[in-house]
């Protein structure tokens, strides 16, 4: 009998098959397969994989490529059976599951892309608000100003300060032309020091000294017309002669005098005098003179006294030669002076006599400070050194001579005769400083009475 395939139905004419011809699926076997035998052979398969990874390795192979062969086996059925507009539709599918999978993608990246743009805006809020926070610190502070201090000064070094000292040096030179052309000494003594470099500053420096050198080579030629020395008081002034020891007594008031013109003309009549004992005091006034004409005077004074062609602009070498010379000149009994006038003027006669006499010693033509002993010597009553003293003075029939003369008389003579005579002194020298004064010892022996009369609207200036 013909055996029939329970799966497909159709005869299987070769009876020796175990499997359908058609399916190839259904074992045709009259065998059973029993229970029995099942375990039995799950048992050996067990211990066989236990026993041999390879045989398990190809088991699992085995199952796994069936299965694989399976797969493509429905595929090719469905393939075949349903054909290409399948295989369109699914493409169809698969591409719009693409395509909404990639605009998911996009919006979802955009939708990140604009978190993580909060999320660093706000990671830049927090980090300036930490910074700042950290920079109100006064550790971070002191450190930050301590950087910009650094800073600064490099950017000051290096750009600012340079232009800030050229500008600096240009305003202090204009100003120095200017203020020696307005004969400021100091200037132009720093003009002579720019024209001796090699800036480019010298050239001009030197072109202005030579101008002013002009200005004051035409009023050198002019020196015994210009400005002379007086002496003032009220409207009265006195212009000379004067003596040695007048002089000497003006150096100290003359230097401190504001009035450039008085100290022109003192010096002019210094330097007329060509006294060498004057010339310390001489280079003293050189050295802290302000004033370029007045220096350009004592530059002459001095010359003439050392026989030298000093110029203003040859202030350091003024001052080198005296340093070589200064021994040979003996210096004027200034400090002796100036014990005896004071002494006088305070009544203490004694000491007066004796200072005056030293500076008669240094000075014989000194005829003020003759006058002065010869007073104080009448005053102790040492009568016989007065007269001695009378008799030396350098001008007989000057101011100070005529003075001592009515002292003279007024303590060894007529009285009367000697207010006259001073009644008349005081009206012909009013700038004098030791005029009759009533109510001073010097002059208790004159006839106060007498002289009012002779002179009743004159009162004796101080």
């Amino acid at each position: 009998m013909k055996k029939t395939c329970p799966a497909c139905g159709r005869p299987v004419t070769d009876e020796a098959k175990e499997f359908c011809p058609a399916c190839e699926k259904l074992d045709l076997s009259a065998s059973k397969f029993t229970k029995e035998d099942f375990e039995l052979v799950s048992q050996m398969v067990s211990e066989r994989l236990k026993a041999d990874w390879k045989f398990k390795a190809q088991i699992v192979f085995f199952a796994f490529g069936s299965v694989f062969t399976l797969v493509l086996l429905v595929i090719s059925l469905i393939d075949a059976v349903v054909g290409f507009n399948l295989k369109e539709s699914m493409q169809r599918h698969f591409q719009h599951q693409e395509q909404e999978a990639k605009q998911r993608i996009d919006e979802r990246l955009e939708s990140l892309d604009e978190d993580v743009k909060k999320t660093l805006a706000q990671l830049e809020v927090q980090m300036r608000s930490n910074i700042t926070r950290n920079f109100e610190a006064p550790a971070i502070q002191a450190i930050i100003e301590d950087v910009a201090k650094v800073e600064s000064k490099g950017i000051l070094d290096a750009e600012v300060r340079p232009a800030v000292d050229s500008f600096r040096e240009d305003a202090v030179f204009v100003r120095t032309i200017a203020r020696a052309q307005a004969f400021d000494f100091k200037a132009y003594q720093r003009l002579l020091e720019i024209g001796a470099q090699t800036n480019d500053n010298a050239s001009l420096a030197n072109q202005v000294v030579s101008e002013i050198d002009r200005l004051l080579q035409r009023g050198r030629s002019e020196i015994l017309g210009k400005t002379r020395y007086a002496i003032f008081s009220g409207t009265n002034f006195y212009g000379g002669p004067f003596t040695s020891d007048e002089l000497a007594l003006g150096f100290q008031s003359v230097q401190q005098d504001k009035s450039i013109l008085n100290r022109e003309g003192f010096v002019n009549t210094v330097k007329d005098l060509k006294e060498p004992m004057f010339l310390h005091r001489l280079i003293e006034f050189f050295v802290n003179e302000t004033d370029l004409e007045v220096a350009d005077r004592l530059a002459m004074a001095i010359s003439g006294i050392t026989k030298q062609d000093f110029g203003p602009r040859d202030f350091a070498r003024i001052q080198t030669w005296w340093n070589l010379h200064k021994n040979e000149y003996t210096n004027w009994p200034f400090s002796e002076f100036d014990l005896g006038f004071d002494g006088f003027g305070m009544g203490r006669f004694a000491g007066a006599a004796g200072a005056l006499r030293k500076v008669l010693t240094f000075d014989p033509s000194a005829d003020m400070s003759r006058a002065l002993a010869i007073t104080s010597y009448f005053e102790q009553g040492e009568t016989n050194q007065a007269l001695e003293l009378a008799k030396g003075f350098k001008n007989p029939t000057g101011r100070w001579a005529e003075l001592a003369g009515a002292i003279t008389e007024l303590h060894t003579g007529n009285v009367s005769n000697a207010t006259v005579r001073l009644v008349d002194f005081t009206r012909k020298n009013p700038t004098m400083k030791l005029l009759p004064k009533e109510g001073l010892t010097l002059w208790k022996k004159i006839d106060w009475q007498l002289f009012h009369k002779l002179a009743p609207s004159e009162k004796p200036l101080d």
